[in-house]
């Protein structure tokens, strides 16, 4: 009995250390709306990163303002972090790693954008 209390006490242990890998990132920029009149407009986000997904939240469309939405991570480099949504191939986004500009975006067709998110993130700071 000890030793399936201690096992399970070890799992849940490495289960939090795991979840502490992820990185936290808040961004600041603007939402366009492209379909007949461009609109503008202030948003926020924050993305958790870990080695194969980036997790979106609040962004319009982009991410829910709850659970978020997880992207697949398709292509990982010194400079930048591209990712795609896991069904929908139009939306994608693209993270510069060094100056932490973040563009989203959801195409209408394969040169024009229905919608994008343009803006900077920096590493999420704990407000208490």
């Amino acid at each position: 009995m000890k030793f399936i209390v201690l096992l399970l006490l070890s799992g849940l242990s490495f289960t939090a250390t795991a979840n502490e890998l992820k990185i936290q990132l808040q961004c600041k920029g603007h939402y366009y709306n492209f379909p007949k009149k461009i609109i503008e407009m202030p948003a926020t986000a924050l993305l958790s990163l870990d080695e194969k997904n980036i997790t979106v939240t609040n962004i319009i469309f982009f991410g829910s303002s709850v659970d978020g939405i997880s992207y697949d991570v398709t292509k990982k480099t010194d400079k930048v972090i591209s990712f795609r949504h896991p069904t929908e191939s139009r939306i994608y986004g693209i993270l510069e790693r060094y100056t932490g500009e973040l563009d989203m975006y959801q195409m209408q067709s394969e040169t024009m954008p229905l919608q994008m998110f343009k803006g900077v993130c920096e590493t999420a700071k704990r407000r208490f």
